[in-house]
């Protein structure tokens, strides 16, 4: 059994970090843009990889379901407000948590190397999607 969603958001060709709802419904104005997707996974890894290879159209993985490829399972994506309502139904909290952010630079700050390293191949895997 799959137990955490992870939601990612995908913007001007970036594919940010996968966030909890409640981080993703405690964001600032400048970042409730792009298209959300929720990601049922055990670990934020696993949800980031199997976005990424949707993105870049590589074949077997599903954009909604159970991926075959991946130990994930994809809900159908949406504005940030149509992903939380989906997040709520789901019965996932969603109250905001803006304490747990602390300014923008709140990840690489937070010492998780692993999240940092996600972050770096963000940075490289964006530079490969197709225009």
């Amino acid at each position: 059994m799959i137990d955490r969603l992870f939601l990612l958001r995908y913007e001007d060709r970036l594919l940010y970090l996968p966030r909890s709802p409640a981080l993703a419904a405690a964001a600032g104005p400048a970042e409730r843009g792009g298209t959300r997707y929720p990601i049922r996974a055990d670990h934020s890894f696993d949800a980031f990889s199997h976005q990424r290879q949707l993105l870049a159209t590589i074949p077997g993985h599903a954009a909604a379901g159970d991926c075959k490829a991946c130990p994930v399972q994809a809900v159908v994506g949406g504005d940030i407000d149509a992903v939380l309502a989906t997040s709520a139904e789901l019965g996932v909290d969603v109250k905001p948590r803006a304490d747990l952010i602390e300014g923008e630079d709140w990840l690489r700050t937070s010492g998780a190397d692993e999240l940092n390293a996600l972050d770096i191949q963000t940075v490289q895997f964006n530079r490969l999607l197709p225009d």
